[in-house]
């Protein structure tokens, strides 16, 4: 066998795929998606002695993923951008995760490739969101040594789906010191939501999920239509991993009378049992499900299943001939050029936004009062640059508004249902922004929305404050 310079047979082929994922990350540019100025944002109140809140004085848990909120607190106090920060963030850990499903698969550097090739994981990466810090973490858990139980920690202090990641996994592996490392990681942050907080959930939960009504709506058959279109994205994974299933499951029963082969004897790093992986890839289908899928096309929601799916491809893959396998690939990276082209038109559309929302807000910084308030739907980009108290009128970061009753409460887009509009008008903002021309070219006097009330224009009037090329439209508070 011709050994690679490396030494390792696998190790080229893994760089290649993890250097093609981090050129394709990098033509996307500065791409942040507008949820993760909401983490940014937190951050910022902290590093300014506010307290890890939105706005001052409310004390309102927004965000889903503390590590990852935390993590940019340092950012902010030496007054870096997070936004590019995030990015290189993506890089790393975009490295760290495919690396890892490469060990867990034997050094395998092919079931690493169908993982890279699901559109979304480059785009999400660079986004700014804890998606692909929970992915890495997962996989880490999943590969197991004497310490898997610290990642599963850091996993459930980044994503509370990761509570469920550490239970499941020790349920195979019924370590009593990894259960006393574990609750000696989580319990403490769960001390500080509740006595923080005044609850055990964030409060985004309540915006999105609620109290099952969405279940009993329909939200199930949504989170089945995304998992379909994930499946969709990259169908030559999902089949690999199928395989490797099939070949688990229908394998044939040992003969009467032989002796079974005594187990080798794996070091703690060794490769996971499979089951472990089929067991978390059926708990995220059925909580992906349960919660009724996201409302973003880049499948983020199935990333933190890609080492798991990834193991049961690297099982199905080995059944095949070596021209097999190179064959399954080459099918995965063809079928994921549509996708990345879906990825790259994202990138360009989150880069435009980026950069408008990022103008509005500096320039309602400029012209507003001080002690003036905001009224927005889309809260993370223009609220973080405006750096003025924000009522977020989707309610994940209002803790009124996200317990607000909705009527077909799941049957909307996902984390968009929850409103109280008559709230927000009691609450009397300086300027209620819209979302639908926001801003425009032309000055354009916007008319009453109708969600407001039938007093709305005898208390708040359209205004158009000049910005380059253009116009940022809303209504502002009568004097």
């Amino acid at each position: 066998m011709v050994r690679s310079p490396f030494g390792q047979p696998g190790l080229i082929g893994l760089l290649i795929v993890v250097f093609g994922l981090l050129f394709l990350e990098a033509s996307y540019g500065l791409c942040s998606q507008d949820d993760a100025y909401i983490s940014f944002r937190y951050a910022q109140s902290s590093a300014a002695g506010l307290g890890l809140v939105y706005n001052p004085g409310e004390v309102v848990e927004g965000y889903t993923n503390f590590l990852w909120t935390v993590l940019f607190i340092p950012t902010e106090l030496i007054g870096l951008d997070p936004g590019p920060v995030s990015t290189v963030y993506g890089y790393i850990l975009s490295f760290t995760l495919l690396t890892s499903i490469w060990r867990m698969c034997g050094r395998d550097w092919r079931p690493v490739a169908l993982v890279a090739c699901f559109p979304g994981l480059g785009l999400e990466a660079v986004q700014g969101l804890e998606t692909v810090l929970y992915a890495t973490l997962v996989a880490l858990a999943l590969v197991g040594g004497r310490m898997w139980w610290g990642w599963a920690g850091l996993a459930a202090l980044t994503r509370p789906e990761g509570y469920a990641v550490f239970g499941l996994l020790w349920l195979f592996r019924r370590q009593p010191i990894a259960l006393i490392g574990f609750l000696s990681m989580t319990l403490p942050h769960l001390a500080f939501r509740l006595v923080y907080y005044g609850d055990i959930v964030p409060n985004t939960f309540h915006a999105k999920v609620g109290g099952g009504e969405g279940v009993a709506n329909g939200a199930v058959l949504r989170g089945l239509r995304y998992l379909g279109e994930g499946v969709t994205a990259a169908v030559p994974l999902f089949v690999a991993a199928a395989m490797g299933v099939a070949v688990r499951l229908l394998k044939p029963p040992r003969p009467a009378g032989a002796a079974p082969a005594a187990p080798p004897q794996a070091p703690a790093s060794a490769a996971p049992p499979f089951a472990e992986a089929l067991t978390l890839t059926v708990f995220f289908f059925g909580y992906i499900a349960l919660v009724g899928g996201d409302f973003k096309g880049t499948g983020r929601f199935l990333i933190p299943l890609l080492a798991p799916l990834g193991l049961l491809a690297s099982a199905g893959l080995r059944r095949l001939p070596p021209v097999g396998r190179l064959t399954v690939v080459s099918f995965g990276l063809a079928w994921a050029v549509p996708g990345w082209r879906d990825m790259a038109d994202f990138a360009d559309r989150f880069s435009t936004e980026l950069s408008l929302r990022r103008s509005i807000g500096e320039r309602l910084a400029e012209v507003l009062p001080p002690g003036s308030t905001l009224a927005v739907h889309a809260a993370g980009i223009l609220p973080y640059y405006a750096k003025l108290p924000t009522i977020d009128m989707w309610g994940l970061n209002d803790a009124h508004i996200a317990k607000a009753p909705v009527e077909g409460m799941g049957t909307g887009i996902a984390g968009h249902e929850r409103a109280d509009y008559a709230y927000v008008f009691a609450r009397r903002p300086t300027v209620i922004l819209p979302e639908v021309d926001l801003y425009t070219e032309q000055r354009v006097s916007l008319e009453d929305p109708g969600v407001f009330g039938p007093t709305f224009f005898e208390v708040y009037a359209p205004i158009s404050i000049p910005l380059e090329g253009g116009f940022i439209n809303a209504w502002a508070l009568r004097p």
